[in-house]
């Protein structure tokens, strides 16, 4: 069964009585699982939990003219590369003005 958090982090499940074992993932934090016991006479109404940050390092993400995603070492054309600090700096109000830092790129609709 999966649940999935509302924007306050609150999430309801169907449950039958018994041991359950709840995971709770998120991206850059480590895995966790809360083991309890459940019954219609015990119900928790809240579940806090904390989660320890992890050193996770994702993929970097190519924006190509392409029909198919690539990793960035497969890649042949010409390619610009936003570093991070120039996207925080920069406190985009959406991604198309991230786009617009990248010499040579123009936008129409965006």
């Amino acid at each position: 069964m999966i649940a999935i958090t509302d924007t306050n982090g609150e999430f309801n499940f169907k449950y039958h009585d018994g041991k359950i074992q709840i995971k709770f993932t998120l991206i850059e934090y480590e895995h966790f699982t809360k083991k309890m016991e459940i019954s219609k006479d015990l119900i928790p109404q809240r579940i806090i939990v904390y989660m320890k940050e992890s050193a996770t390092e994702l993929d970097a993400v190519v924006v190509t003219g392409s029909k198919y995603g690539k990793k960035i070492t497969e890649e042949i054309v010409s390619l610009e590369i936003l570093k991070s600090q120039l996207i925080n700096n920069s406190n985009p109000y959406k991604v198309s003005d991230v786009f617009l830092k990248i010499p040579g790129l123009y936008m129409l609709d965006g």
